[in-house]
């Protein structure tokens, strides 16, 4: 290709002037690909296993044998939570006759929470109150009433003392707003209902109607924000899914034509190593996850944050470890796995700009797939919770401390981690073991294949491998077209970032 011509398209050479094949094939380790994709397939077995077949323990059910714990009372579906303020938001933003004309299908968005344990159908009857009026809060009220006697075998329900209290709390405060007076709940009561519903604790004394104007002013002023933060941020994904469509296309026909170099380096005698490597990131991932994080005593568990950063890097820096100790010089790992920033580090961030605004419009069409496959789930079992990220739920009512750690672990710390066993490591051994299927078989499957395991590690559960998979196919075009690391690790960065970023502003404090 005519790098003068059209210079865009012309990938990274080897930067600091390195050479990466001066060893000699004979001299490097070829590696055991056969056990490494043994324990691959294991890890993240495990993972999936644990993330959608792994059934909880009912929200309620041990509150009879375990009195002292808040009678086992836990904290309402975080993404159930999440929804409701949402909608509690837009409906901010509408004028009363919309509302009036939309409450139905509002509330149909919260679907998981009315076919939820106890808590959440409380919460859902908050709901109910805000969009509809205390007259339909109380008949919503009526019917979960009557199921506080059904046994737990029947209504899959245990209605514990704390949520027929809650109950009772929640009648007294819609028949409150109804003749226009305030709740006068105890100061305990008040406390009770934040305690066991969360932010629907705080909202059901100030729900539309509440006699306590100035309290509502003031918890709606929050809110007032989320009608503007969902246009600002429809419009940068509009233009930027325009954009990567576009861009999008333009890769396609330069590859067609051949005008498209990929800048992945020829195949690495030792590729069988990096799984090796891989392997021993994931298990250490999942040591971390599940013998570290999870075990955590609730008195520290303000660190699990700074934990997790901790053990991605060190599970990272075994997993490179692992290469020079099998044999590999440093020099080449380096190359083989992209970890270089190119002779010109300001275009590689440009080229991350460009693959993030790419990553739109294949995001879309996961999205698409996700929506559908959470439309069969539903179908297949009624009240399923809500998937939802672990961060998700730690930045609900976050204050800055835990703000900051979650923005440097979404947006720095997992970036780099991945993008240097996802796209380095895993997508450089498929790609080498591949290379038989031809240029566009070989990149396609390695694609394919390393964004799914990518996509099932993550907490969200199986309806959102096809969103998480689509995400990680552009970061996998970056890792193609430039053959290393610094594009993809922007455009996760960038995806992680404004991903968040929304989170904090509509749902921290």
């Amino acid at each position: 290709m005519d790098t003068a011509r059209n210079d865009l398209w012309t990938p990274p050479l080897p930067s600091d002037g390195q050479q990466p094949f001066q060893s000699p094939p004979a001299a490097l380790p070829k590696g055991n690909a056969w056990i490494a994709w043994s324990l691959i397939a294991l890890f993240v077995g495990v993972m999936v296993w644990d993330a959608n077949l792994v059934e909880p323990e009912p929200a309620d059910a041990t509150a009879s044998t375990q009195p002292d714990k808040a009678s086992g009372a836990s904290p309402v579906d975080p993404a159930g939570e999440m929804m409701g303020r949402l909608l509690v938001g837009v409906k901010s933003g509408l004028s009363p006759e919309t509302v009036a004309s939309t409450s139905e299908l509002l509330l149909s968005q919260a679907e998981t929470l009315r076919e939820g344990p106890p808590r959440d159908q409380l919460s859902y009857a908050v709901l109910v109150a805000e969009f509809e009026g205390s007259k339909v809060g109380l008949e919503r009220l009526e019917i979960l009433e009557s199921k506080f006697d059904e046994p737990a075998e029947e209504s899959g329900d245990v209605w514990d003392e704390n949520a027929k209290l809650v109950h009772k709390d929640l009648r007294l405060i819609f028949e409150a707003n109804q003749r226009g007076l305030p709740s006068a709940l105890s100061p305990e009561a008040l406390k009770r209902l934040e305690k066991e519903l969360g932010w629907f604790g705080k909202l059901a004394p100030l729900t539309d109607g509440t006699a306590d104007a100035s309290g509502r002013d003031a918890l709606m002023s929050s809110m007032k924000n989320v009608p503007w933060a969902l246009g600002g941020v429809a419009i940068w994904y509009l233009i930027c899914g325009l954009a990567g469509a576009v861009f999008l296309v333009l890769l396609v026909v330069f590859a067609v034509t051949g005008q498209l170099k990929h800048g992945m380096a020829s195949a690495s005698p030792c590729s069988s190593v990096y799984a090796e490597s891989f392997a021993v990131w994931l298990g250490c991932f999942v040591a971390m996850r599940y013998a570290v994080v999870q075990q955590l005593p609730e008195s520290m568990a303000h660190l699990g944050i700074a934990i997790n950063m901790a053990g991605l890097f060190f599970a990272t820096g075994l997993a490179l470890t692992w290469c020079v100790i099998r044999g590999i010089p440093w020099s080449r790992v380096r190359v083989d796995l992209g970890l270089s920033l190119g002779p010109q580090p300001i275009r590689e961030i440009g080229s991350g700009l460009m693959v993030y605004a790419t990553a739109l419009p294949l995001l879309l069409v996961g999205g698409l797939m996700t929506v559908a496959l959470t439309a069969l789930r539903d179908r297949l079992a009624p009240g399923s919770p809500m998937p939802s990220h672990p961060v998700q739920g730690a930045l609900m009512g976050a204050d800055w401390s835990t703000i900051i750690q979650i923005m440097v672990l979404g947006v720095i710390v997992a970036p780099l981690v991945e993008e240097t066993m996802f796209r380095g490591a895993l997508y450089r051994q498929l790609r080498d073991s591949t290379r038989w299927l031809g240029f566009v078989g070989s990149a396609l499957l390695s694609a394919v294949v390393s964004s799914v395991i990518f996509a099932a590690i993550h907490p969200q559960g199986w309806v959102f491998i096809p969103a998480l998979a689509s995400l990680a196919m552009a970061f996998c075009i970056a890792r193609e077209w430039r053959g290393n690391l610094p594009a993809g690790i922007v455009a996760h960065g960038l995806t992680n970032f404004i991903t968040l970023s929304l989170n904090v502003l509509l749902f921290s404090q």
